[in-house]
């Protein structure tokens, strides 16, 4: 019997449809439209435990955005239809508003002898469980246990009646054979044979919530609507015997479909089915659309990601499925045409972020630049970015072949909308050197002002390259600068192409706001103090000539050996480095002072210590100048943070004509005995000559700029 092809999809509104539930849908479209068929949707809706608001809306919406169209059971407004029509005759196609039928139809079994009503509550159910797993076995209801529980099949007749009428919480079970052989044929997967006695007595129908069980319900409906093929997931298969024995019961074999059950789409790895969890860890969205849950969980989606639905649709095509030629890329009417049934593989399909990437890039690719910068325009617009159309279609023009997604082109063409603020810091450290800057703004100075050929892409080439090399300069070096300074980055665009679009206008003062910020930048950033070039140092200090309104002095009360380690820390100047380190001193014990005798007053300062501790911390800039190979010179200068350790200062003021002695001692500013003695702050400036660039021989003088230290009157 010839019958027109009708193919349904029915899924379950639990939750958001999974991308391997919208390829189920669209073999099923494909299907039907090569074969001049209809497309059926029905929302199987009976697990009211499970229902999730929103769902069924979210399933029409992502088969929509996909191009899946059905034929049967949604309208024009996306609605399911819930009153019969001429395109519509088997409304309603939500299985709970069919809730009468399937009552009629599992009591048509057990009038048959192919059901039976079961009493058992779910409290004695798992008590049946418990003891088999006592036992290590597996409790299963079935043709052996069902003889030993409650129901029609064990209970009088007066008492089934009674249960019936005063309990709600029955079913109605398949009563499957005994030791039958269950012959079936799927068009994927080939010759199947089960025996009965490995499966158990299903519920069909259930008297809490008046509702059938997805077998019950299933079988009806395809039978009600005339289904031709049903083509599932492979999870359904081990159902298929019991839907085969169905099928038997209600005597409706001539009119069974044929059945397909697809293979899983797998993780990237291949180890197991692919899941929720799989894309929030490796960065990919396994559903069409965005979903938030009840719980306000956002999952990621095709269609946010920035998917075209042609790509993702021709991607889960091509997930288990191949035309039997090297097309990789196929339309939807081409998808159609090509599909068939025998050429799905029975193994998993591997999914692959790589191989939807390459789909929505070769996509993108087939798109005009006119439809693409109408697509790219609103993204700018959120970026507050108002530019002429035009200008915008020759941006996309010109970056579309580097680019996965539309939002991809705010990416990579920014810097031909804004001029870039900041400079990646290890360009700046490799390519924007005291050498090469000038050589930048010399080279855009010539470009801007003096080159007077066409402002194109190929004009501006040959003739910036010319320049360059008749300068003799590093062409690598100042295109990757040059660049730098108008993108903020060394890779990128071409100099030529970024140029012609921005203008001499834009190119001059990019490289002049450059000029001014990576100065900074290349003084300031750690990038610039990459190399530090590490020494010791030894010496002695003579001591600290002071000079006041009293007369002058040269002491002795900083006399004394120090050591140390210091750091030369090379910046982008040229011969400037900054030093520092850390130094210790020791002064002598009990040293007194070298002091001069004041004009006029008669007055004599002696300085009396006890062994002081030094910590000195320098900071000075140091500028170096080879002489020659061997020899150079070299200034410093800078403040330098001493510390005073465990030691005891005393003074002692003496005036002969005004009759008078005091004295002054130093006391620890932490601690009774010793500890922190003194803070000086000093700056100081040098010099010296460089020998064989590993010894310096330097001299230099220190400034008191501040220092803090405890007296009391002795």
């Amino acid at each position: 019997m010839n019958r027109k092809t009708r193919v349904r999809f029915a899924p379950s509104p639990t939750g958001p449809l999974h991308m391997g539930g919208v390829r189920t849908a669209l073999y099923n479209y494909l299907y039907a439209k090569q074969n001049g068929g209809d497309f059926i949707l029905r929302i199987e809706d009976t697990d009211s435990h499970r229902f999730v608001p929103g769902a069924e809306q979210y399933i029409i919406e992502a088969l929509s955005w996909c191009g899946i169209v059905p034929d049967e059971g949604v309208d024009a407004s996306g609605k399911v239809v819930e009153t019969p029509s001429a395109r519509h005759p088997h409304a309603p196609y939500r299985q709970s508003q069919r809730k009468p039928i399937y009552r009629q139809y599992a009591e048509q079994l057990i009038a048959n002898g192919y059901a039976y009503y079961a009493f058992d509550t779910a409290d004695e159910l798992a008590a049946r469980r418990a003891e088999a797993e006592a036992a290590k076995q597996t409790f299963i209801y079935n043709q052996v246990t069902r003889k030993t529980l409650r129901n029609s099949l064990t209970l009088p007749a007066e008492e089934t009646a009674r249960l019936l009428e005063t309990t709600t919480d029955w079913t109605i079970r398949f009563k499957m054979p005994e030791n039958t052989v269950v012959v079936m044929d799927d068009l994927i997967r080939g010759h199947i044979e089960v025996n009965t006695d490995t499966l158990d007595d299903k519920v069909l129908w259930k008297r809490a919530d008046e509702l059938p069980t997805y077998h019950l319900a299933n079988i009806v409906d395809d039978h009600l609507m005339e289904i031709t093929e049903v083509i599932r997931g492979e999870e359904w298969l081990p159902s298929l015997p019991l839907h085969y024995m169905l099928y038997k019961a209600f005597g409706w074999e001539d009119t069974m479909p044929r059945f397909a059950h697809l293979s899983l789409l797998l993780k990237p790895d291949g180890k197991g089915k692919l899941s929720k969890r799989d894309g929030d860890k490796l960065g990919f969205p396994v559903f069409p659309l965005r979903w938030v849950n009840p719980e306000g969980e956002v999952s990621r989606g095709y269609r946010e990601d920035g998917y075209f639905p042609e790509a993702f649709v021709n991607l889960l095509a091509f997930l288990g499925w191949n035309p039997g030629d090297d097309r990789e890329i196929l339309s939807m009417d081409e998808l159609v045409q090509a599909f068939s049934l025998d050429r799905i593989v029975r193994s998993g399909a591997r999914f692959s972020v790589e191989k939807a990437h390459w789909y929505n890039r070769e996509y993108l690719r087939m798109k005009s630049t006119e439809e693409l910068t109408g697509l790219f325009i609103p993204i700018l617009e959120q970026n507050g970015i108002h530019r002429e159309k035009d200008y915008v279609a020759a941006v996309v023009a010109l970056t579309r072949e580097r680019v996965t997604f539309v939002a991809d082109f705010w990416t990579v063409a920014k810097c031909l909308f804004v001029a870039p603020d900041t400079y990646d810091e290890k360009d700046a450290a490799k390519f924007w050197t005291a050498e090469n800057a000038p050589l930048v703004s010399a080279a855009a100075s010539w470009l801007c002002k003096d080159y007077s050929g066409p402002w194109t892409k190929e004009g501006i080439e040959e003739a910036l390259v010319e320049h360059i090399r008749s300068q003799e300069w590093p062409m690598g070096k100042v295109m990757n600068a040059l660049r730098l300074a108008l993108t903020g980055a060394a890779s990128g665009l071409g100099i030529a192409d970024l140029a012609a679009l921005l203008g001499p206008d834009e190119v001059a003062a990019r490289v002049a706001s450059a000029v001014g910020l990576l100065a900074l930048t290349t003084m300031l950033s750690a990038s610039s103090y990459a190399q530090i070039r590490w020494s010791v140092t030894g010496g002695y200090a003579l001591g600290t000539f002071t000079a006041s309104e009293k007369g002058f002095s040269l002491s002795s009360n900083d006399n004394g050996f120090y050591a140390g380690i210091l750091g030369d820390i090379l910046t982008e100047i040229p011969h400037l480095t900054v030093e520092t380190g850390l130094i210790y001193t020791y002064l002598q014990d009990k040293t007194s002072s070298l002091t001069s005798i004041s004009t006029g007053n008669g007055e004599r300062l002696s300085f009396v210590k006890e062994s002081i501790h030094f910590l000195n911390l320098p900071f000075k800039a140091k500028y170096s100048l080879p002489v020659s190979e061997h020899f150079g010179i070299f200034l410093l200068g800078g403040p330098t943070l001493a510390i005073g350790l465990d030691g005891n200062q005393k003074y002692l003021s003496e005036n002969y004509s005004m009759g008078y002695r005091a004295q002054e001692k130093n006391i620890p500013l932490f601690g009774e005995d010793g500890g922190l003695n003194r803070l000086d702050l000093k700056l100081g400036i040098g010099g010296g000559v460089t020998l064989y660039d590993w010894l310096e021989l330097r001299v230099g003088y220190d400034w008191g700029l501040l220092n803090i230290a405890s007296k009391t009157d002795i």
